[in-house]
């Protein structure tokens, strides 16, 4: 049920507008939601640590149409404070983690849903800096930080509904920072073409 209330939700706005498909030669600005998924080494960091390896995230990225089948752009992305307590040392950890970088989208040829409503796939691959602060205090003693950032990518997919200068979409991405995995993905964006 929640799944057709997400789709009927994504599908509304092509039955009350006209359609604009193209985007080339126009910025593209977007926000997104996110459930995170820690992967890898950062898996093993939050599990030691008692830590939730889920987190929710959020982002805003700028583009440019420069073909009608590509769009490079801008992004900053905030994966969120992931943060626990140890049930045997009773020490209060956290490790927040953000990036900004560059990315490239490539879209197929939009398909018609209706006179007013179009579906666009594309491919993503990104590439940026990504920053981690690490902070732990014990129960006693004094506290410690780590600050600590590296450079990483993302590759991922996704699907945007178009409608006037309006589009929103689903996204899945997986990031890698310091040649390792980092996070896993899948958003909500919602944007506008000026």
């Amino acid at each position: 049920m929640k799944k057709f209330l997400i789709v009927a939700l994504l599908l509304l706005p092509c039955s009350a507008y006209a359609a604009d498909y193209s985007f080339k030669n126009r910025i593209n600005v977007a926000v997104n939601g996110a459930y995170t998924d820690a992967m890898g080494d950062f898996e093993k960091a939050l599990k030691a640590a008692e830590i939730d390896r889920t987190n929710f995230a959020f982002g805003i990225s700028a583009g440019f149409g420069l073909f009608e089948w590509l769009e490079p752009g801008l992004e900053f992305q905030y994966f969120g404070k992931y943060s626990g307590t140890h049930s045997i040392t009773n020490t209060k950890n956290e490790d927040t983690i953000y990036m900004g970088g560059i990315y490239l989208k490539a879209y197929l040829p939009t398909i018609s849903i209706s006179d007013s409503c179009g579906l666009e796939l594309y491919g993503k691959v990104g590439s940026g800096r990504y920053y981690q602060s690490i902070k732990s205090k014990p129960a006693a003693g004094l506290s410690q930080s780590q600050d600590k950032d590296d450079a990483g990518f993302s590759a991922g997919m996704g699907f945007d509904f178009t409608w006037d200068h309006m589009f929103t979409g689903i996204e899945y991405r997986i990031h890698r920072a310091d040649e390792k995995d980092l996070v896993s993905s899948v958003g909500l964006n919602v944007g506008y073409r000026f």
